[in-house]
């Protein structure tokens, strides 16, 4: 009986530590993904149309939009975020920080295509000031805030005109 227990809680345990087979520690060349940011999510990127949105909540939307194609380092380096991150052991939807609020609130959302493996994980109501509540929701919000770091760093976001309107 104690054998066939341990062994049981040795395959449990091997298990859990599984990977999706999507994933390996090298970026794949079918890789790309997307991600929502900032107050209601206005602001995204499309790593597989290149497409940039500064915001979505302006009167001509269409002067808020550009193109802009990462790098292979840029790629590789949100890669790996997203690979360390272990996005596929994320729920579809979670707060993580449920027991903060604000008004307005900022929406994440962050997902990944390798193949015929995707997956989306959103955080649509998060509050403002929130650092993530807890050890999964901080290294996703390390996660999506690195990757809009890199994206309002790059030259064709700071093109961009000025928000038209602006959330306090």
């Amino acid at each position: 009986m104690k054998k066939k227990l341990g062994l049981f809680l040795i395959i449990l345990l091997a298990c859990t530590s599984c990977r999706n087979d999507a994933f390996t520690k090298n970026m794949p060349e079918d890789f790309s993904f997307s991600i929502k940011w900032n107050v209601f999510g206005i602001s995204s990127y499309d790593s597989s149309t290149g497409k940039l949105v500064k915001t979505t909540d302006a009167t001509n939307p269409e002067d808020y939009i550009t193109t802009y194609t990462m790098s292979e380092e840029e790629l590789e380096h949100v890669y790996k975020l997203i690979y360390n991150l272990k996005i596929d052991k994320y729920d579809d939807v979670f707060n993580p920080d449920p027991f903060k609020m604000s008004s307005p609130y900022e929406s994440f959302t962050l997902s990944v295509q390798i193949g015929d493996y995707s997956k989306t994980v959103s955080a649509p109501q998060v509050c403002i000031d929130s650092n993530g509540g807890t050890i999964k929701g901080i290294k996703y919000l390390r996660v999506v805030n690195e990757i809009s770091k890199i994206l309002i760093d790059t030259e064709e976001w700071k093109s961009l005109p000025p928000y038209e309107f602006a959330y306090m």
